[in-house]
């Protein structure tokens, strides 16, 4: 009976976090990044490649990442994987690397025997070249190589990235900014789909959905079955990394943090360290000015703070006092300097009280809330 209702909780989380998983459908898109890029030979980096320096060789790279639509006005993250220069770069430089080595061979060859080479010829030498230098891993290290050290140059000329959404409209994505591995693009478009991801601590489930455009998309899930992340590449995107990017290019307005502050200055009220309070009121107070609870405790610390220093200052004037008077009096009145001090501190202490007294029918002597 227990393993039924186990199981019947288990097929209802996984109905219920498929169902949310689905509402969110129209909002992944799938974005395909064409680049055009140009590799050219700058110095002789490899056996017979001294002829081809000043060449260029044309390279498109392409990649296709999921992301999502995260504003109505048309904003999309997506996973950065291989969409950085770098990586473009290296891909560029992999689709050439035979057509470099084809032409090295065929001048090779021609200048020997006045003729191009043939298909046959040419694939042999490549074989050649890939066996003299200790095999195909080898040869792209030294491809590799030249190109950090500036003897083959790469340029991204053109790049283009079309965003694909619901269900085939098709728009050229603008990139806007980068953060964390995660890519912001901005299409034309209006009145969109957002994705809708609720902020979690546990993530126990892959949930995987077909896409309007064919492809699947994967969600991380809680407990609850409510989508919490969308995996995109090599990426987890979840609400953190979707609003540090929009506040990074300012499409959204950070909030000012003052909680922490906040709740730090009522544990050092409660323990006694009024000076310290205050200052994080006081920064609370800069970030929201009108934090009402925040002006209440400044106002009760500030009054209290005064009191002490007029209470400090009072006993600080009777000690001088008395021992002015001490030193004064001629000796067979001494003995009567101890009653002249408890008259003295009579009236500073009543001093004290009316002072006192006269601040709390104005001043807050204490806050009426403890939040």
């Amino acid at each position: 009976m227990l393993k039924l209702v186990f199981f019947s909780f288990l097929i209802v989380g996984v109905l219920f976090a498929a169902s949310n998983s689905e509402t969110n459908k129209p909002a992944i898109v799938n974005v395909t990044m064409n680049v055009s890029a140009v590799v050219t030979i700058e110095e002789n980096f490899i056996d017979d490649s001294q002829p081809l320096i000043g060449e260029n060789y044309s390279a498109t790279v392409e990649n296709n990442v999921q992301g999502a639509i995260v504003s109505s006005d048309g904003y999309v993250v997506l996973s950065g994987e291989n969409l950085d220069n770098e990586s473009v770069a290296k891909s560029a430089l992999l689709n050439t690397k035979d057509s470099i080595i084809y032409d090295a061979g065929n001048t090779l060859h021609a200048n020997k025997y006045l003729e191009n080479a043939s298909k046959e010829q040419l694939d042999n030498y490549r074989k050649q070249v890939s066996e003299g230098v200790g095999g195909e891993t080898k040869l792209v290290d030294i491809f590799t190589k030249a190109y950090q050290d500036g003897k083959i140059k790469i340029s991204i000329s053109t790049e283009i990235f079309e965003v694909n959404y619901l269900g085939g409209q098709k728009k050229y994505g603008k990139v806007i900014g980068a953060k964390n591995g995660i890519v912001l693009l901005k299409i034309d478009d209006d009145n969109l789909p957002v994705i809708s991801l609720v902020s979690s601590q546990t993530n126990n489930n892959n949930l995987i959905i077909q896409t309007p455009q064919g492809n699947s998309a994967t969600f991380l899930s809680n407990g609850n079955g409510e989508s919490t992340a969308l995996i995109s590449g090599d990426k987890i995107i979840d609400n953190v990394l979707i609003d540090e990017i929009m506040e990074e290019n300012g499409i959204i307005k950070k909030e000012p943090d003052y909680k922490k502050d906040y709740e730090s200055g009522v544990e050092l009220y409660k323990q006694g360290n009024e000076s310290e309070a205050l200052d994080k009121f006081k920064t609370v107070l800069k970030l929201q000015p009108d934090h009402s609870y925040a002006k209440e405790y400044v106002d009760v610390i500030e009054n209290k703070l005064e009191e002490d220093q007029f209470k400090s200052a009072i006993l600080d004037k009777a000690y001088s006092l008395g021992k002015s008077v001490k030193n004064k009096l001629p000796n067979k009145l001494l003995v009567a300097f101890p009653y002249i001090m408890i008259i003295l501190l009579i009236v500073l202490f009543t001093a004290i009280g009316s002072r006192i007294t006269g601040n709390k029918k104005h001043k807050k002597t204490r806050p009426s809330i403890q939040k």
